[in-house]
């Protein structure tokens, strides 16, 4: 539990103050929702893009809490949408995006 701890606080101090609250956001949310997100962040690009193919109304209660949003200048071939992840914190998402992908390093 530790080592949790410590990451969190890592991603704390490493962050600007103003994406604390996506943060807290984050770390409220019911544990179907944030494998749904980590999933989005595992998977979006380095700008926080990802097309999602899958039933949107999954999308609808992040949405919600200001955590995707999505992006209308896609258009939209068999119904997919792109989406911006974490979009209002660029430095967490990228924090957590390489985490996701094990590229971990912290100053």
């Amino acid at each position: 539990m530790k080592n949790k701890s410590s990451l969190q606080n890592q991603i704390l101090k490493s962050i600007p103050a103003d994406e604390k609250r996506v943060w807290n956001t984050l770390t409220a949310l019911p544990l179907e929702q944030k494998k749904f997100i980590w999933k989005l962040i595992k998977n979006s690009n380095k700008e926080g893009l990802i097309v999602y193919k899958q039933d949107i109304k999954h999308l609808h209660y992040l949405q919600s809490k200001g955590l995707i949003s999505i992006n209308s200048l896609y258009k939209s071939r068999s119904g997919e949408v792109s989406l911006f992840v974490l979009r209002d914190a660029p430095y967490l998402q990228r924090m957590l995006r390489n985490i996701a992908r094990k590229k971990v390093g912290f100053s």
